[in-house]
């Protein structure tokens, strides 16, 4: 006889002892078993954490490696447990950072599921009947490459990996939970597009709704955007985040290099490990006169400065090797760009965690092949595995690496540089209009075979980069 419910839960913060509470509240008024499939190994949890889990009945929990964020946990957790979820009427998926409004909410997913014949059921309001074929082209593509699946519709509806419940059924169809591996967190929107694709192909274009219409909430569970949670910081993240990911939109513009296109990429990205109100020290960074398009005073940041220059007007004139801070003060570090222009690079870094709390977050972006640029120094370009060894050293946990494009966004930045340097000359009007046309065309080209063979393991492919960016928490 199959029983109700199955939740299957992405454990990785283990931080809100409520939410694990309510798991006991729930299973006293629910016919429900509880599957914890986390990233963590258990010496990591906390004690009063696991004490709250070895209480809840019927509940399983699971150390997998780490290969996908979310959807790489559920994944892990379906494969696992195998023919046993076809065993329950119903599978709630969730994270543990939510919070559970009412313990009632899974009679009212399911009773919600029966009426309106949905096969998929998401908490709150997320993408609706977008056309995904034209806004992440790239996500189709993996899906192509690695699990060749070809999506027929080009528009769905998608759900949030945060929660949300489905008819176990559609798992024999859906052999395989698509997920991207790697240490992007932003790959779980892949999983997301990729899942409602599936789905929607498989079941009709009415077969995934949500109970609320509401941003990030129903009157049953509330769930956290990571990192910020206001609408309007959240509106202008999607908006300048668009722009920044449409090449042709900004490569227009003669001055804006690969190179800075991929540091704006990568914080606009990975700025959702700082959460709101977060104590943050822009090390090197400038309150004036920013380059490129990522500007952290657009986020609900407590922001200061450190700088060397005086004309950037920091908060502390300080070196890096010598912040004048106490011990465990700020919430996060930011270093962009900046580790290329000191002598000592580990002296900074082990300074940064110094005045950086317990489980505090580090964002870093350092170039590779990029020219020697004086700022007032430059002392170095180092490799992936210089950079891995010293954060080992330095015992930081590395949450997010990511190599910034290929030997083909190297020759694109290279290019458009040279460009920008004819430019600085003065040139005839028409000239000057060939060169542009000329620059964006060839860039577009390069930048194509970028993406083509970002998964080349051929050594020159492969082995050139602009840049890398590098999320730590210590």
């Amino acid at each position: 006889m199959k029983r109700k419910y199955l939740i299957i839960i992405a454990g990785w913060h283990f931080n809100l002892s409520d939410f694990y509470l309510s798991l006991l509240d729930i299973s006293k008024k629910n016919q429900v078993d509880f599957f914890i499939s986390s990233h963590k190994d258990f010496s990591e949890i906390d004690n009063k954490i696991m004490e709250c889990i070895k209480n809840i009945p019927r509940c399983e929990i699971v150390s997998f490696e780490n290969e996908g964020f979310d959807w790489g946990i559920y994944s892990q957790a379906l494969s696992y447990l195998g023919e046993r979820i076809f065993d329950y009427e119903y599978i709630c998926f969730m994270h543990d950072d939510i919070e559970i409004k009412d313990s009632n909410f899974l009679n009212i997913f399911s009773k919600y599921i029966s009426d309106n014949n949905f096969m998929v059921l998401g908490n709150c309001k997320n993408s609706v009947n977008q056309n995904f074929t034209r806004s992440h082209p790239h996500v189709i593509r993996w899906l192509k490459s690695d699990y060749h699946i070809v999506l027929k519709n080009k528009k769905w509806n998608t759900v949030r990996g945060s929660c949300f419940m489905v008819v176990p059924e559609i798992f024999k169809k859906i052999k395989v939970l698509p997920y991207k591996k790697g240490d992007n967190s932003g790959f779980g929107n892949w999983s997301v597009i990729a899942f409602g694709g599936i789905v929607t192909d498989l079941y009709g274009k009415n077969s995934i709704g949500t109970i609320s219409n509401k941003q990030l909430k129903s009157d049953y569970i509330i769930e956290y955007e990571r990192g910020f949670s206001s609408k309007s910081v959240q509106s202008e993240i999607r908006e300048i985040s668009k722009n920044v990911n449409s090449l042709l939109y900004r490569l227009k513009e003669v001055g804006y290099s690969i190179r800075r296109y991929y540091v704006d990429k990568f914080f606009f990205e990975n700025i959702k490990y700082f959460n709101k109100n977060d104590r943050i020290l822009d090390v090197g960074g400038k309150k004036i006169n920013k380059r490129g398009y990522f500007d952290i005073e657009k986020y609900p940041l407590k922001t200061s400065y450190l700088n060397l220059d005086k004309s950037t007007k920091p908060d502390l004139l300080a070196d890096a090797a010598n912040i004048p801070t106490k011990n465990n003060f700020y919430d996060g570090i930011v270093l962009g760009e900046v580790m290329e222009h000191v002598s000592e690079p580990e002296t900074v870094l082990r300074e940064c965690i110094r005045v950086l709390k317990s489980k505090g977050k580090i964002i870093i972006t350092v170039p590779f092949m990029y020219p020697i640029h004086a700022d007032p120094y430059d002392y170095g370009r180092y490799t992936l595995t210089y950079w891995k060894r010293m954060f080992d050293r330095c015992g930081l946990k590395v949450l997010v690496v990511t190599n910034h494009g290929t030997y083909f966004a190297v020759l694109a930045n290279m290019f458009k540089l040279g460009i920008n340097e004819m430019f600085q000359k003065p040139q005839r009007l028409l000239r000057k209009k060939f060169l542009n046309s000329l620059m964006i065309i060839v860039i577009k080209i390069l930048m194509y075979f970028d993406d083509k063979f970002s998964k080349s393991r051929n050594w020159l492919i492969s082995g050139s980069t602009t840049g890398y960016g590098f999320v730590l928490e210590k």
